[in-house]
């Protein structure tokens, strides 16, 4: 295996962990108890319903359901990239999208997200960013 074969997958791997991670970090957090000062918050959630086409959900389910599907796909774009490796590693197209969406992944984290999906979305952006450059070399 050569170095850009290692960075590419090293940046899919970390996507892929940072999905499953935050899942079961997700899961397990819905079944402690919710600490006091959040739980005024969290009541408030439960009881405010949002509209959507089809359903009226409650907004506490509705951020659930975002938080979850944002994970499976995580998981589901580092396990995609790890699926097409060979492909996009010949591919400059396909290395640069990598690129420019963990920027954008960047981009989000910093302004909404604490350091370690910034961390993990940071190395996953430099990864495929070296793979790149080193396969281009």
């Amino acid at each position: 295996m050569n170095t850009p074969e290692i960075l590419y997958l090293l940046g899919s791997g970390a996507l892929l962990l940072l999905g499953a991670v935050h899942n079961v970090i997700e899961w397990l957090g819905g079944r402690q108890a919710t600490p006091p000062e959040l739980q005024a918050v969290e009541t408030a959630m439960k009881e405010t319903r949002i509209k959507t086409p089809g359903r009226e959900v409650p907004l506490f389910d509705f951020m659930k359901g975002f938080s979850f599907m944002m994970g499976f796909l995580f998981m589901a774009y580092g396990g995609l990239n790890l699926a097409v490796a060979t492909h996009a590693l010949t591919s400059p197209t396909a290395m640069l999208v990598n690129v420019l969406l963990c920027g954008i992944g960047l981009a989000v984290s910093l302004r909404y997200f604490f350091i370690v999906p910034t961390v993990f979305v940071s190395f996953a952006g430099v990864c495929y960013l070296g793979a790149w450059l080193v396969a281009a070399a």
